[in-house]
């Protein structure tokens, strides 16, 4: 038994075609059932299942297009890319696991913030200013 179907992939993230929409169910039956062979899923949130089914179908039908990072180079030419899910495997991540057991939402013990207001170039080719603050250089302390 699925806990969600195409027509709510496809409302929740897209349009599907008619092919993807027959690949979205056979995926959120394999969803339903790597769940439900889960140690300890009697006792998963039943209303998490739906939105983990339709997170983890999303993220394998997205494939190779789901670019995580990427980087260029002028001299001869180079260009490198990482993707999310390269083989659009059909996976359960941690955090969904915490979701379906009702934990919530990951807790860090803390949490870096910066505070040096450097300014990162809009596209990979972008022009770089001599100066990366907004402006308000500090003069190194004398001595």
């Amino acid at each position: 038994m699925s806990y969600a179907t195409a027509a709510d992939l496809a409302g929740y993230w897209r349009p599907l075609s008619d092919l993807e929409a027959a690949r979205a169910t056979v995926l959120l039956q394999a969803a339903a059932d790597l769940m439900d062979e889960h140690e300890g899923s009697d006792g998963f949130v039943y209303t998490a299942r739906k939105w983990v089914s339709l997170d983890m179908v999303k993220r394998a039908m997205i494939g190779m297009d789901g670019i995580t990072s990427q980087s260029q180079g002028m001299g001869d030419m180079n260009v490198s890319q990482t993707f999310a899910n390269p083989m659009g495997r059909l996976r359960l991540e941690p955090r969904e696991l915490r979701r379906l057991k009702g934990l919530g939402a990951e807790s860090r013990l803390f949490s870096l913030t910066g505070t040096n207001h450097v300014r990162v170039p809009y596209t990979v080719w972008g022009y770089q200013y001599a100066s990366q603050t907004d402006g308000a250089i500090t003069p190194a302390p004398p001595g």
